[in-house]
């Protein structure tokens, strides 16, 4: 069963969403990522709630950040089992040309060993 919020996200995601292939985080699996916001996969039997500010680490080949993002959407996908939808609050400029950078390099395709034995 979904949680649900005032309106659906998808309404009102202002940049593009990118599917993400090499970005982690500690916070949960990320599933796609924006100039905005992203889209996490979270096991936890701790529930976070529509509208909590976090701190969450993103990490990509060698460029990491440690964004404030606000819950804007959870979604329950079994037990102990949520997708969550964040946005990215408080950006400064440098933080901003940073996650584009983190976007850059996690969602080109991946031409390193380890890819090429999953292929």
């Amino acid at each position: 069963m979904a949680d649900h919020t005032e309106s659906n996200p998808s309404d009102q995601r202002r940049s593009p969403r990118l599917r993400n292939q090499h970005a982690t985080s500690l916070f949960g699996e990320v599933f796609d990522l924006s100039a905005g916001g992203m889209k996490i996969f979270r096991k936890s039997a701790k529930l976070v709630e529509i509208g909590d500010d976090l701190e969450v680490d993103l990490q990509c080949e060698h460029l990491s950040a440690t964004l404030c993002v606000r819950v804007v959407h959870r979604e329950c996908v079994g037990f102990h089992r949520h997708v969550y939808g964040v946005e990215f609050v408080g950006l400064d400029e440098a933080m901003t040309a940073k996650i584009g950078r983190v976007i850059e390099a996690a969602c080109e395709p991946c031409a390193c060993p380890s890819c090429w034995i999953a292929a």
